[in-house]
């Protein structure tokens, strides 16, 4: 056998930097409506500066709607917005993430837009109904 790529068969754990004991780089993404961009991006930068989060980068896409699935993130057009930040692992830091993360999602669905499941389990299950109506109907209910 011929290995190319010897990375490939490292413990992953060698492969986690020692740092993340103290802090670890996390990602989280939002998703507006394309006419409501103007009015999230200030609301989200106001969010972030008054929790002092370590926002490394701030990327948007854009994606097409999907109409059809019942947990879908984009029911209508929308601008992805995913925050890179870095985040100390302390629990109180844990703590200070989850009340800032729950404004950001208020303030997504605010403009009509959501949030993206699989990040963070942070959103109150009303957040997740109001975000995801087809849930019901998803988890046959």
């Amino acid at each position: 056998m011929l290995w190319l790529n010897y990375e490939a068969g490292d413990d992953v754990g060698e492969l986690e930097p020692i740092s993340r004991q103290r802090s670890t780089y996390l990602l989280q993404e939002y998703f507006v409506p394309v006419d409501q961009l103007e009015t999230f991006v200030p609301k989200m930068r106001g969010i972030l500066q008054r929790s002092k989060v370590n926002v490394l980068n701030v990327s948007i896409r854009h994606a097409e709607p999907d109409a059809e699935t019942l947990l879908s993130w984009a029911p209508r057009e929308v601008f992805s917005l995913v925050l890179y930040f870095k985040q100390d692992v302390k629990s109180s830091a844990l703590e200070r993430e989850g009340a800032w993360t729950r404004e950001l999602i208020d303030a997504a669905l605010g403009v009509g837009g959501s949030y993206y499941l699989p990040y963070q389990l942070y959103a109150t299950p009303e957040q997740f109904l109001r975000a995801y109506p087809g849930a019901p109907r998803f988890f046959g209910q």
